[in-house]
């Protein structure tokens, strides 16, 4: 036997709510990658300092790193496999 009407009408509101939320969610990333993107999207940095500037605005937030030993290399990574 099939569902009541009603209770299908209800997954149908539930599944429409959640669609509008995911497109809402999509749109709000798509607009994240539009502001991150150097000059929008799908144009490079004209040159190192316009390139450095967007590197800055993307770390921008996030905990310093430091920088790799000089001597780092592929087999650090492979340490400990064999």
């Amino acid at each position: 036997m099939g569902k009541p009407p009603e209770t299908a009408r209800k997954r149908l509101r539930h599944l429409r709510r959640q669609r509008q939320s995911l497109s809402s969610q999509l749109a709000k990333i798509d607009r994240e990658i539009t502001r991150i993107t150097p000059n929008g999207r799908d144009k490079k940095p004209q040159n190192l300092a316009a390139l450095n500037r967007w590197l800055d605005e993307l770390s921008a937030g996030f905990p310093h790193v430091p920088a790799l030993p000089a001597d780092f290399s592929r087999a650090d990574l492979y340490d400990d496999h064999d």
